[in-house]
């Protein structure tokens, strides 16, 4: 079926095969943003972060670059640009985002309506009802999760239209079939969906789109965050997971760390971030773990 001296037939058959991953779960993140992406790019090279300018493309480096993107209105390299991660993971990982948002501040990059924030987070181990699952869980979830983005990320923007119940259902009518006949069915889904399915067949990951673009990177990390529970969530429970509100999703999501939640809650209607001083209850349950490490998100108020 396969041939040993294909490169796209070695990509399908390592694909088609789950295994077991080496170290926590990979992510990449695509940053929209405005600014000029020649001094960015040098500034991200002086800060530590290797970088080059590319035309737009799909490549995987192991470096940052940062590429054209059709979706903003303005010229590239002068005005704007989408800065594309290397595959990151762990606590170095969110180290160099942390730095980029140091180097975004210096250089006074900024974002507006028209850019997004993308994360793309590795998968190899899942298997079909893995995949099914998780888009179960986000279809049925996708009220909870409006609540932490922008009001122009809530199902109205064509570069993130809302996930569909038909493309759940053609996902879920594939589980019997093995992943192989899945990845093979999600290549003719839209990739501009809140959930894309699309990249699982030539990266191996499933790519988060909804949030809005944003410079502060406490938010970018929380998101992460958010996306690697959820990914979590959906190998590990067998029960369907329907929310409407987001403090009904988070039990749900037992890798998310107890601050990570905090925060999301206290996201003001737009989605944004809000400075706001927990309030007592919500600071005893950060610190109070039961036995399993797990939460009880029920009576967390934030001040």
């Amino acid at each position: 079926r396969w041939s040993h001296n294909c490169r796209g037939c070695c990509d399908e058959r390592r694909l088609a095969r789950p295994r077991n991953l080496r170290g926590p779960r990979r992510f990449g993140v695509e940053f929209e943003v405005y600014g000029d992406m020649r001094t960015l790019c040098d500034a991200m090279n002086e800060a530590g972060l290797r970088c080059e300018l590319e035309s737009y493309g799909h490549a995987v480096r192991s470096r940052w670059k940062i590429v054209s993107d059709g979706s903003l209105p303005g010229r590239f390299p002068e005005s704007c640009g989408e800065v594309v991660s290397p595959p990151l993971r762990g606590d170095e990982g969110r180290q160099a985002i942390r730095l980029l948002g140091e180097v975004f501040a210096a250089q006074h990059i900024s974002v507006n309506q028209s850019c997004g924030l993308h994360v793309h987070h590795e998968i190899a181990d899942y298997r079909a009802p893995d995949f099914a699952r998780l888009f179960r869980m986000y279809y049925e979830s996708q009220s909870a999760i409006d609540s932490v983005v922008a009001p122009g990320r809530r199902g109205q923007n064509e570069y993130c239209a809302r996930l569909g119940l038909r493309t759940v259902e053609v996902i879920e009518r594939m589980v019997e079939r093995g992943l192989s006949s899945l990845r093979e069915e999600v290549r003719h889904q839209s990739r501009f969906v809140v959930l894309n399915p699309t990249s699982y067949p030539r990266y191996g990951t499933v790519e988060f789109r909804q949030h809005h673009a944003t410079t502060n990177m406490q938010e970018v990390l929380d998101w992460i965050d958010f996306g690697q529970a959820m990914i979590t969530a959906a190998k590990s429970n067998t029960e369907p997971v329907v929310a409407t509100a987001l403090c009904d999703l988070l039990p749900a999501l037992e890798a998310l760390p107890a601050e990570v939640a905090v925060r999301l809650l206290a996201r003001g209607p737009n989605g944004r971030s809000r400075r706001r001083p927990l309030s007592r209850e919500s600071r005893a349950l950060i610190q109070a773990r039961d036995s399993i490490g797990r939460f009880s998100f029920s009576s967390l108020v934030v001040a």
